[in-house]
């Protein structure tokens, strides 16, 4: 909500999956900052601590079910 100074996007993705949002200050290092189930809406409660940020969403690998192992 831009009105409180908070930046926010949406994580569309696949419905259901998995996703972590992570943050970096440099584009180089990257902090999972949330993790949550697509789709979803991301806000940034830390906005304004930071001169600026750039964010990306993940998707976590899927778990395995002990039927489906690999090998």
């Amino acid at each position: 909500n831009s009105a409180r100074g908070q930046f926010s996007f949406g994580v569309a993705g696949t419905a259901g999956a998995k996703y972590v949002v992570q943050a970096s200050t440099h584009l180089v290092g990257w902090l999972s900052v949330e993790p949550n189930t697509a789709p979803f809406t991301f806000m940034d409660p830390d906005t304004t601590s930071f001169k600026q940020r750039f964010f990306r969403p993940v998707l976590l690998a899927p778990l395995f079910s002990c039927g489906a192992l690999p090998g």
